[in-house]
């Protein structure tokens, strides 16, 4: 009898309660809503994103969607935390899985590009101009910055980039090439025959100029590092005679 008793109560207590259930609800209307939205904007462009189609496609009136979602730019910041929560798991998981080096660099572009081409209208409304006058949350954009501002910061502790310049600027360069190559590709993905590399193929050239510039230089080999001073003093005896005449 006690074993049926404490069978029941266990029963009794895996049922969702009201409350639960309603919150349930909730979520999965909102994450509906949120799937419509992505569809229209992947047909349509991030900038055509309208309360009423999204409607239509649900099957619900505006005034039910008006519930969750009061206007457009309430559902544009719901997806673009969605989007930020994406991409910034994504760069987290790296940071904590991969070594202080260019492998992480690498990875820290791929991913990026990956997660660029799956979800390209979470990225456009990100990183792109694509909806007038809708502003992004500063304190999502500032902590994605810093956790890459603390992994690529890990990788020149470690000695493996030597740019003789503020760790932020090697961040804000490499940032800026990575968003240049995602940018490429997304423009021009649609004239690019299926599987094309023409643009995710230039991150392990351009990574490798990086490479050869921010050598440290106890990695350079020797002539290399005299052929660097012999360069530096023909452009200083260069720079004197000029001054002189």
């Amino acid at each position: 009898m006690a074993s049926e008793a404490t069978q029941d109560a266990r029963a009794r207590s895996s049922i969702p309660s009201l409350k639960e259930r309603r919150q349930r609800y909730r979520q999965e209307t909102v994450d509906a809503i949120l799937a419509a939205a992505r569809a229209v904007m992947q047909e349509q462009g991030v900038a055509a994103l309208n309360l009423n189609e999204v409607a239509r496609r649900l099957g619900v009136s505006g005034q039910a969607l008006a519930k969750y979602f009061p206007n457009k730019a309430a559902l544009y910041d719901a997806l673009f935390l969605l989007g930020q929560r994406l991409f910034r798991e994504a760069e987290e998981e790296l940071w904590r899985t991969s070594a202080p080096d260019w492998e992480r660099i690498r990875r820290w572009f791929e991913i990026r590009l990956a997660l660029a081409c799956e979800h390209p209208d979470l990225y456009s409304l990100i990183w792109g101009d694509a909806v007038p006058g809708f502003t992004s949350s500063p304190e999502e954009i500032r902590a994605m910055l810093a956790g890459a501002q603390r992994g690529i910061g890990e990788v020149i502790a470690a000695g493996a980039i030597d740019a003789s310049m503020p760790p932020e600027r090697v961040v804000d360069i490499l940032m800026a090439v990575r968003h240049g190559i995602i940018a490429e590709h997304l423009a021009k993905r649609t004239f690019l025959p299926p599987g094309s590399d023409r643009f995710s193929g230039l991150i392990a050239d351009v990574l490798a100029v990086f490479e050869q510039a921010w050598e440290p230089e106890w990695q350079r080999s020797p002539r290399a590092t005299d052929l660097e001073r012999t360069r530096g003093a023909d452009q200083q005896k260069g720079g004197s005679t000029t001054e002189r005449g």
